[in-house]
């Protein structure tokens, strides 16, 4: 992982702590004071207290939405950057494809060229053989010929 992205996941953890703790103490005081804001309406202390947590809730979820669009921020640049690396390894699968296609050729070419030898070998044989038998066959026809002519 890169170092950027250590830095950016640790202030992000910091960030998400705090608020936890601040809202849970929020809430605490929340709890505490608003039965008393109910009952005692008028109380010039319990509207203070109120209107403090209400702005603390505020301040809070202000926050919360700026941690929440920071990240965000931060998933789109992710998004880039394997959009980027998608694209580098569809190159790559097609580079690859043609290279397999390429080492398939050659294999074939390989098994090809030999082939082409046991086929010359097999027709130099065929040859050999052929020509001996039109030897031995004129050879034959030779003396018999010889033969008529001189009886």
């Amino acid at each position: 992982m890169e170092n950027h992205n250590k830095e950016y996941i640790k202030k992000f953890n910091t960030k998400y702590n705090t608020l936890k703790s601040e809202i849970h103490n929020s809430l605490e005081d929340f709890y505490k004071t608003y039965p008393y804001y109910k009952v005692y309406k008028q109380s010039q202390r319990y509207k203070t207290q109120m209107s403090n947590i209400q702005g603390n809730m505020e301040r809070l979820n202000t926050e919360i939405f700026s941690l929440r669009n920071d990240i965000e921020e931060h998933i789109i640049d992710i998004n880039k950057i394997i959009r980027n690396l998608n694209r580098k390894v569809k190159k790559e699968e097609l580079l690859n494809k043609k290279l397999k296609s390429k080492s398939n050729n050659l294999e074939e070419g390989a098994l090809s060229a030999e082939q082409l030898f046991r086929d010359e070998k097999t027709t130099y044989q065929t040859n050999i053989v052929n020509i001996i038998i039109y030897t031995i066959a004129y050879g034959y026809i030779g003396t018999t010929i010889y033969k008529l002519i001189k009886k």
